[in-house]
Parts: structure tokens; C-alpha cells; sequence
């Protein structure tokens, strides 16, 4: 089947046009034939010649005689090749080297390497494309998931395994699954949409999404750190690069009249960070790449290898044109194979001149066309860059027949419910996060919320719900609406009606729909609630990617049943009930946001480095008979950056201000995650009381330092440290209003620290680790053993 596919491709290729006078051919494994990319060939015994591309081939143009080439690859023998009267369509095979590669020994003396390496680092603004201010291109994309045999494991098995030999019959005949795309990026100043016209995934009729292997990893070699899904390793070309590398010149070629050193970089012997291992074809007269690869140092839990090639566009830019990304997922495996994805992207039509507006980018980073699984064969055969093989054709065939006799279609619409929190049932919509809650003041919370399928009414929404605590034994019910007016700018009409129970004293924020996992872990530990009766009616506009804007009416009538009560102004009547009417206008700002549309919906990949919540509140007193007048403030600040080598900090401001006393519902407390043993929640505090302070002007910042994990060599052990720090400061005026609860503010300032070490245990994708916090300053306890909290980690994710 490979030899069917090479013969093809080189066919295509053939047909391109090539001169009498140009030697071309595909260099592979002599075992596997698998393409060698970026093995070096050479005219004769001089250094002229060029590099394989990622699918092995090579171009190379003869001016004089030539009566051989050598062809070289690390890892490989060298091999020389006689040339003969037919020049194309040639197949190269070299085997692999038995020896080891000898152990690098560093001579006094700058490296020769390292200079050249300088060289380009000083040279990265200039060279790096993704320094450009615009440009544009159209891809196509093609991901391979198959799976690849781990011989320790299945040597250690009977001969006669069935299972084994059943696997190797059938990769011999197909892939697990093949996905293609063409789509159009537009990029501008940093920000980009990729817009996918066509897509076609085996086994579904009609794709609910589209994924662009392009979109996993980094476009530039040149960046501080190379990141490949949430995982960022050191770049090469980073500043100081060779402080932590070691760069070693393997050869030099002779492209076209260019001077080209192929430079290998691994770690230096004793230095432990997220590292790469590679190689860097460099172009010595633009002193910019023109090929790169690199794989992960000790990679736990997978395996991931990635090959840029870059090609000169308007005489002066060296552009990514082709990427290669390989990843085998370890751990995982079926009868000792392990998964296996491979990607390959070809970008062209690349546009570096017409200037991309600020209006072509749009809120989202991919966009999914509705036509884009309608594309025929003709279309699809005029997008590949080589014809389908005789492997993929048999995929395709076999998975799509699977696909129709089990619904595939059906199923992965119930994978997108799980990732929107919403399960199909006909014209409606299982709502999933109302199904089972848990909190102190509650208890166990089962109820059930449905709301109407997109399919059913593509411009509105509608919803309702019911839930039981077992420990309060209040019954809960509510309803929304939501009107879409514009759906690329997000424009919506929203309203809703609940009898709920909401947290005391918590900050609240308008735009607020995507927290995170962790963050929803203190709320196992909330303790105080208050019966509310409300509605709220509001508008929401998304007009700019990372800018969202909210403005809502909300009137509600509280009740409180935990023995608070509340003394107003010019009375001495303590009271549990109050009405409030607010006007709040808010907005969410995430500059470094990445959305998809999801069918109907958007999802977030990635909030980004920098998030601003603003919301403003007006209470007005006499409206709808409300009770109180005021006016609050609230503010949050998030943030994320690495240091180079150090590791990623986090951190979080929080304030919050009310100008007249209120009711505990309005005022702050902060948010607490104290109990006998708690799950550790970012932003949170570990060893504050539920309910232990009540502030009318609040201010909070939350740090944690994330150091790395620890390689241990054990692939389910991989202590990952992190040191956390929280400071608490806040204000209350007439104390003396609020009964029935101990009352203290925070005004001498709250401090406390800890250290978390995540993924202690490491099974597939979930980390169990631990952690403790000590509490100290001014509210301390006399009692040491009180300062601490205990805590357990819990993280899903690679």
C-alpha cells in the first residue's frame, strides 16, 4: 500500500515540470519507509545539495556532472547513491546506525555553534514571521490516528497472541481514523481566525467540529517557549538558549548560492527543564531558518515531535510552509499499542501584501462553515497535496461504514452536549450541572433543567428547572429566555426568573459563565445561603474579540434562614427579608481569548494570560418596593506569565466596595475553602472560616508560583510544586448592624501560605496530589494546629 501511495505522489511530482538537469526522489527508512525529514543530500563529495521536505522529497538541480549523491541522516548510516540517465522518481533508502551516539564532551572555548545560534537570536525579531504585522494564507490539513506498537510489550507476549496479530492485520490495511481540512487564516498584529471551508472526518456524515493540528502547537520556532496543546518547553532560539542547550554543527550545505549549517541542540548534561531535542537548518545569509524540528525530552504520558519547514517568499521572508506534528499517547494502550495521531499541514496562497483589517478578524479563532462537509470529491482531490493512498481510501470506506451502522453523527452531538453541559433529547436539552450539587447548606441537590434545542428555535432559547436540597429542604425552580439578534456580534436578550438560594456576602460579576473546575471546589464548603426570590432582564453584546459587555435590571426579595438578621438605619427592628432593585452594567476583557463555535455554540479553548471582570451596581431604594439604596464596585484582575526557566506565576485581584451598609447578601466575605480536608482551589482562601469576616470594602490577591513537574522516570509519579500565597485586607462600617453571627473585618490585614504538589499519582488523565497551608499575622490562631489546613489536589488534564 506505501509503495502504491509513493508511486503516485512521485508521479505528481514528476508532472511539476522537472528539467533533465534536476536529480529528485524520496528518502525513507529502509525497514519501515517511513520519509526522512531533513536528511541532507549532496551533489558528488562536495557540499552543494538541499534537505528533504516533510514527506521525504527532494529537488535538487545538477549544473554540472554528477556521477553520485550522499544522502545523510542522524541515526542513519550514510549512504552514497550512483546517478544514472533516469534522474526522477527515484526511491532512497537508508538503514539504521548501530552505534550510539558517543556522549558530548564540552572543550574550553566559545562552541562554534553557540555563535551562530547568537547570531540568530539577535536576528529573531527580524526573521520571525509571526513578528509580521499581517499576512494571510489558505491550508490544507490532514491528521492520521493510528496506533503504534511498543515492542517491549508485545514481545513479552505468547507468539500466537490473536489480539496482536489481528492489530497488525489491520494497520497493515487502514488507519483508527483519518480527518482533512481546508481552511483560510487571516492574522493581524497577533490575532487570527481560521475560517474551514471544508472538513471531512471518517465516520460522520456531518462534522460537529473541525480540529486544526495547527491550532495545538506554536507557529514560530523563534518565540522564549514552543508550546504543543498546554505544555510550553524552552525554545532553542529562546535568549540565553545556550546556557541550557547544547548546539552542535552537524554538517553544512550549499542551497542554491546559500550557505545553509544544520545544527542538532539537545539539553546540557545536568540541566532539568521542559525541554526539546532537534535539529535547526539555518540560512547563514539571512541568518533565519529554513527548517525545524523537535522532539520532547522525556516525555511522560506522551510523546510529541514536531517539523517546521520555511520557504523565502518576497525575496525576504522565511515562512512556515509546511508542519509535521507527531504524538503517541503512552500508557494508553490496546494490546500493547499505544495511540498514535500525525498531523500534516501545507500552508500557500500565502499573502504577505494585502493587508488584513482589523474587522476580518473575527471574535472567534476558528469558525466552522455550514457547508463545509458538503464538499464532493472533485473538490477534495483538487485540495490534497498528494492523492489519498490506497490505506486512507480503505479508512475512509471501512469508518464511515462503521460510523453510519452506529450513528457515529449521534454520538459525537452527545460528546459536544457534554463539553456545552447540555445532553440532547429530541427538541430539548438535558441540562447537566442541575442533575447533582453538593454544599454544606444544601447537602446532596438533585433536580433536573432542560432547555429547547437549537435545532428547534435557531434565534432564542428557552429553559427551566427544579432542585431539592436534602439538608435545607427548600424546593428551587426557575426559567430563562434568551433572544439571539445578531449572532457574530453576540447580541442577545436575556431574562430570568429563579426561587434559589444564593451565596452570602460572595462578589458577583456580569460575564461571568466559564469557571474553572478547580475554582467550583470551595463550593463544597459554603455554609450560609439566603432564600431569593428574583428576576433579572438584560442585554449582552460580544462586538470585539476578548470585549463582552452586560447591562441588566434585577430585582430580588430575599429571606435569610440561618439566624442572621439585619438592623436598619433609624430603627432598632432587626429583620431577616429584604428587596433589593439594582441597574448593573458590567463588561470581561481577555485580550489573549481563543473561542470556536461549537454548533450553535462558543466554547473558550483559552482565556488567555490577562482577564478584567468590571461590574457597577446601583441599588435604588422605593423601586418595585425595595428597601435600600447604594451604590457597589467590583474588580477583578487575573493574570499568568512565565519565567524562563522558573516556571509560570498566577496571580488574582480582587476588590469589592458598597457606599451604605446593607444586608449580608450585598456586602463581602471572602471566599473561603477551609473544612477538616478540602480539595485545593486556585483564588481562594485555604484556612479562612466560611463566614469568618464580612467587609464593606474588600481587597484580595491570590499568587501561586507553579515551579514544573519533576521527572522521575516512573510515568505515574509526576510531582508537579506549586507555592501559593493569599492576602486578604477589608473594612466594615457599623458593624453593629449585623446580628445574630459573630462579626470581625479584616482591617489588620490576613496572611497565609502554602505549598501544593499536584500529580503525586499520575493515572491516564487524572493527578492526585496534596498539600498544606499555614495561616499566620494578626489572626492567627493561639493554637498552632489550627493555622494549618490540609488539602487534597485534584487535576484532570495531560
Amino acid at each position: 500500500m506505501h509503495r502504491n501511495l509513493v508511486t503516485i505522489a512521485l508521479i505528481c511530482y514528476s508532472l511539476s515540470g522537472f528539467s533533465q538537469d534536476a536529480i529528485s526522489g524520496f528518502v525513507q527508512d529502509s525497514l519501515t519507509n517511513e520519509p526522512l525529514v531533513f536528511a541532507h543530500v549532496v551533489l558528488n563529495d562536495g557540499t552543494r545539495g538541499t534537505t528533504t521536505d516533510l514527506n521525504g522529497f527532494f529537488k535538487i538541480r545538477a549544473s554540472g556532472s554528477v556521477s553520485h549523491i550522499r544522502i545523510k541522516y542522524i541515526g542513519y548510516q550514510m549512504r552514497k547513491f550512483p546517478v544514472g540517465a533516469k534522474t526522477d522518481s527515484l526511491i532512497y533508502k537508508l538503514p539504521k546506525s548501530n552505534t550510539q551516539l558517543a556522549e558530548v564532551t564540552i572543550l574550553p572555548g566559545e562552541n562554534p555553534a553557540d555563535r551562530i545560534i547568537k547570531k540568530v537570536v539577535k536576528n529573531r525579531k527580524k526573521a520571525d514571521p509571526g513578528n509580521l504585522p499581517y499576512f494571510s494564507y489558505k491550508a490544507y490539513e490532514k491528521m492520521i490516528v493510528t496506533l503504534d506498537e511498543d515492542t517491549t510489550l508485545t514481545n513479552k507476549q505468547a507468539a500466537e497472541d490473536t489480539m496482536v496479530t489481528a492489530i497488525r492485520n489491520l494497520l497493515e490495511k487502514q488507519h483508527i481514523m483519518m480527518s482533512e481540512n481546508v481552511y483560510e487564516r487571516k492574522y493581524r498584529n497577533g490575532k487570527y481566525t481560521d475560517n474551514v471551508e471544508a472538513t471531512r472526518f471518517s465516520g460522520m456524515k456531518k462534522p460537529q467540529f473541525a480540529m486544526l493540528t495547527s491550532q495545538m502547537q506554536s507557529f514560530s520556532f523563534y518565540k522564549d517557549y514552543f508550546s504543543v496543546g498546554e505544555k510550553a518547553f524552552l525554545g532553542p532560539l529562546s535568549p540565553n538558549s545556550w546556557n541550557n542547550y547544547f548546539f552542535n554543527i552537524e554538517d553544512t550545505l550549499m542551497v542554491e548560492q546559500d550557505t545553509v549549517i544544520i545544527i542538532s541542540y539537545q539539553p546540557k548534561k545536568g540541566k532539568k527543564f521542559d525541554a526539546l531535542r532537534g535539529m535547526l537548518h539555518i540560512n547563514m545569509t539571512d541568518l533565519a531558518l529554513m527548517n525545524a524540528s523537535g522532539t520532547v525530552v522525556n516525555g511522560q504520558g506522551v510523546e510529541i515531535k514536531v517539523q517546521h519547514k520555511y520557504e523565502k517568499l518576497g525575496g525576504e521572508t522565511w515562512f512556515p510552509t509546511q508542519l509535521n506534528t507527531d504524538f503517541t499517547m503512552l500508557g494508553v494502550d490496546v494490546g500493547g499499542f499505544n495511540f498514535k495521531g500525525v498531523g500534516t499541514t501545507f500552508n500557500r496562497e500565502v499573502n504577505l501584501d494585502e493587508k488584513v483589517r482589523a474587522i476580518d478578524i473575527g471574535t472567534n479563532t476558528l469558525e466552522l462553515d455550514s457547508k463545509a462537509h458538503k464538499k464532493d470529491s472533485v473538490y477534495w482531490n483538487d485540495q490534497r497535496e498528494m492523492p489519498l493512498s490506497d490505506k486512507e481510501i480503505q479508512t475512509y470506506q471501512v469508518i464511515d461504514s462503521i460510523g453510519e451502522e452506529i450513528n457515529l453523527d449521534k454520538r459525537i452531538k452527545l460528546l459536544v452536549a457534554l463539553a456545552t453541559g447540555r445532553f440532547p433529547i429530541g427538541p430539548v436539552e438535558l441540562d447537566l450541572d442541575k442533575i447533582i450539587d453538593f454544599n454544606d447548606y444544601e447537602g446532596f441537590r438533585l433536580g433536573v433543567g432542560l432547555h429547547t434545542s437549537p435545532n428547534l428555535i435557531k434565534w432564542a432559547n428557552f429553559g427551566a428547572y427544579i432542585a431539592y436540597g436534602f439538608k435545607d429542604k427548600e424546593v428551587k425552580y426557575g426559567g430563562d429566555a434568551e433572544f439571539t439578534l445578531h449572532k457574530n456580534l453576540g447580541l442577545q436578550l436575556r431574562g430570568a426568573y429563579y426561587h434559589d438560594v444564593r451565596e452570602i456576602g460572595a462578589q458577583e460579576f456580569l460575564v461571568d459563565d466559564n469557571r474553572s473546575l478547580g475554582s467550583m471546589y470551595s463550593d463544597l464548603v459554603i455554609q450560609r445561603m439566603d432564600l431569593i426570590n428574583g428576576w433579572n432582564a438584560g442585554v449582552r453584546i460580544n462586538p470585539l474579540r476578548g470585549w463582552h459587555f452586560e447591562a441588566e435590571f434585577r430585582h430580588q426579595d430575599e429571606e435569610s434562614k440561618h439566624g442572621y438578621r439585619y438592623v436598619p438605619e433609624n430603627t432598632t427592628d432587626s429583620l431577616t427579608k429584604a428587596q433589593y432593585a439594582e441597574v448593573r452594567v458590567g463588561f470581561r476583557f481577555a485580550p489573549f481569548e481563543k473561542k470556536m463555535r461549537l454548533g450553535a455554540r462558543e466554547i473558550i479553548q483559552d482565556k488567555g494570560a490577562v482577564i478584567l471582570w468590571a461590574t457597577v451596581t446601583r441599588g435604588f431604594k422605593g423601586i418595585l418596593s425595595s428597601d435600600y439604596a447604594y451604590w457597589k464596585a467590583d474588580l477583578r484582575l487575573q493574570g499568568k506569565f512565565r519565567i524562563r526557566k522558573l516556571g509560570m506565576e498566577f496571580w488574582q485581584l480582587n476588590v469589592g466596595w458598597i457606599s451604605n451598609s446593607t444586608p449580608y447578601l450585598k456586602m463581602y466575605t471572602p471566599k473561603s475553602n477551609y473544612d477538616d480536608l478540602s480539595i485545593y482551589s486556585p483564588n481562594s482562601y485555604e484556612t479562612i472560616r466560611p463566614n469568618e469576616f464580612l467587609n464593606g470594602l474588600i481587597i484580595g490577591v491570590h499568587h501561586r508560583h507553579n515551579f514544573g513537574s519533576v521527572k522521575t522516570g516512573i510515568k505515574w509519579i509526576r510531582p508537579d510544586f506549586n507555592l501559593a500565597n493569599s492576602f486578604g485586607i477589608g473594612w466594615l462600617r457599623e458593624p453593629q448592624r449585623h446580628t445574630g453571627l459573630t462579626i470581625q473585618d479584616m482591617s489588620k490585614g490576613f496572611f497565609e501560605t502554602g505549598i501544593v504538589v499536584d500529580d503525586l499519582i499520575k493515572v491516564n488523565l487524572l493527578g492526585i496530589g496534596g498539600g498544606v497551608f499555614y495561616r499566620y499575622g494578626a489572626y492567627s490562631f493561639s493554637n498552632e494546629i489550627d493555622n494549618l489546613a490540609f488539602k487534597l489536589s485534584l487535576k484532570i488534564g495531560f
